[in-house]
Formats: C-alpha cells, structure tokens, sequence
C-alpha cells in the first residue's frame, strides 16, 4: 500500500511539474512581459492587450534554418498590417543571442518587426515562461492576453487566412514622420521595395538614405521631379529617407525587403 502511494505520489508530481514547463497552449493565458529591443524601445505585452491591439509573438534564434525561412513571411505581414500602427502587434523574442547578433540576423534575413535578443533584451525570460522548446514558435494573443492561434507553417497565406477571422485588418504603415498632411511635397514608393524606390518631390531636392542604426548609405539630387534610387545592394530591414524642400526637412521611413 505503501509503495502504491508513493507511486502515486511521484506521478502527480510528474505531472505537475511538466504542466509547469509544457509549451503554451491555445487556450491558455499568455503571461505578461516587458522586454526591449535591439533598438532600444520596450514592449510590455499587455500594454497592447490592454489598448484593444492583437499581439504576435515570433520565438526564434538566430541560427534556426527555419526561423531564417519565415522571417521574411512574418515581416510582410508587419507592412501589410501596418507596422504594428493597427489591430496587430508583431513582436520577435529572441532566444540565447545578444543585440549585436539579433541586429544582424534582422539585415540578412529581413526582420523588419521589433525583436528582442535572448541576452540583452529579455528574450531568454519570455521562451522560459512560455515553455518554447520548438523553433521558430509563432502565436496569436488576443486582447485578453489568451493565446488564440498557433501558426505553422508562419506564412503570408496563413495569416491572410486567420487574421481577417479575428477582424484584423490591412492597413499601411505610417511613413512621414513629421505631418502627414505635408505627403504630397514627397512620396516614396513602392513600400517595401526590393531593387528600386522612386522619390516624388520637387528638382533639385536633396535626397540622403540612411540605414537602420543611422548610417548616411546614398546621398542624391534630384534632377527630375520623378528620382529613381537602386536599392538592390542595401541590406534588407527599415531605412529612412530625409529630403530637404524649400528649406524644411521631411523624413519619411520604408523598408527593403528582398
């Protein structure tokens, strides 16, 4: 009898201890974060949650082949659901690597969305507390912080399938940074782009590109009012473009995504 309560005893605790360390399911609460960027800005889950925003979550390391795979898939749909600006937040949470790491897995492989690394930016704390043992681990949280999709395969095509039942919309990223009444004196397009942007602005505009951690990358006139740029050779991720019009500067942000 004894031994049979023992028994019992280590099962039970078995089982107790696994459902600690299980990976989130669907259906469970997604517990609260706050992690920072590579770029430095933070993100608390249920500050969105709380807003009414959907939120993303993208489980990834940077040497994950598959990971590598959909990170382009995940990042149009950050452009298509604007930028995190609408019902949607799409966030990475990296695991086991540093900011410099995660910086440069974003430019080779097109992370345009927030990511946190593992190391620095409190990745490592959030793959614990979700229980992630797979990668990349892709899931949908709605506003009240429960998980309501698990996607794989993380593609264009699923999520165009799945967001619209939850009512999430398309939307466009807010590009001008400073007012958006003023787009008409300077248009970037396409965005994202992957060879060759065009610059709609006045001749003789000053023209200067810069990457992602604020490199000057292309500096140009314009010589006509309708300015091609080849983009081809630039590394994949956010840029902005600063143009100077009749003595005022206007910046607007796109990204490059091939």
């Amino acid at each position: 009898m004894k031994q049979i309560i023992t028994l019992i005893f280590i099962t039970v605790y078995c089982l107790f201890i696994g459902s600690l360390s299980a990976q989130i399911q669907v259906g469970d609460i997604a517990p609260d974060f706050t992690v920072t960027d590579v770029h430095g800005h933070t993100h608390t889950l249920s500050d969105y949650t709380s807003q009414g925003q959907f939120v993303m979550l993208d489980f990834f390391y940077t040497t994950c082949g598959p990971c590598q795979y959909y990170t382009p898939q995940i990042s149009q749909a950050f452009i298509t659901y604007g930028c995190n600006q609408g019902d949607i937040v799409i966030l990475g949470i990296d695991y086991g690597n540093t900011d410099e790491q995660v910086l440069q897995y974003e430019q080779t492989y097109g992370g345009l969305y927030p990511s946190a690394s593992g190391l620095e930016g409190g990745g490592n704390a959030v793959v614990s507390q979700y229980g992630i043992t797979g990668f990349p681990f892709v899931c949908l949280i709605d506003q009240s912080s429960t998980v309501v999709e698990i996607f794989s395969p993380p593609t264009m095509q699923v999520f165009s399938y799945y967001f619209p039942l939850y009512g999430i919309e398309e939307m466009e990223c807010i590009t001008n940074i400073q007012n958006p009444k003023l787009n008409e004196a300077f248009l970037i397009y396409p965005n994202p782009v992957s060879s060759t942007i065009y610059i709609n602005a006045s001749q003789g505009t000053i023209i200067t590109i810069f990457d992602s951690r604020g490199n000057s990358v292309k500096k140009a006139i314009m010589d006509s009012e309708n300015y091609a740029i080849d983009v081809s050779e630039f590394k994949n991720g956010f840029h902005l473009a600063k143009a100077m019009i009749d003595g005022k500067m206007y910046v607007k942000k796109f990204a490059i995504l091939k």
